[in-house]
């Protein structure tokens, strides 16, 4: 039985990667969407060298969002991700569906 979960990454210093939460079952879908509510500028999501010059870039847009590629079949785990932020206090939101 699949389950969601949804959450929070928020990056308090600009330059700092924040290590997504760890589940105990994997993600067979993600979304995740620069939180433009706390947000003054660009985040970026990929792994634990996730910079301005490496990872995805999301705006602080409520319509740019990210859908993780992942393939059917497969899976990954949420805390394999990080984000950073190009301000200070900026976050991510996400949602998953976990296997």
């Amino acid at each position: 039985m699949t389950s969601i979960i949804s959450g929070k990454v928020t990056v308090s210093s600009a330059g700092t990667a924040v290590q997504f939460p760890s589940t105990r079952k994997r993600v067979i879908a993600l979304k995740i969407q620069n939180d433009a509510a706390v947000t003054t500028g660009l985040m970026y999501v990929g792994d634990l060298d996730v910079s301005a010059s490496n990872g995805w870039t999301l705006k602080d847009d409520t319509a740019d969002y990210l859908e993780w590629p992942i393939p059917a079949g497969k899976s990954i785990r949420l805390d394999d991700l990080w984000a950073d932020a190009a301000s200070n206090d900026g976050a991510v939101i996400f949602i998953a569906t976990l296997e």
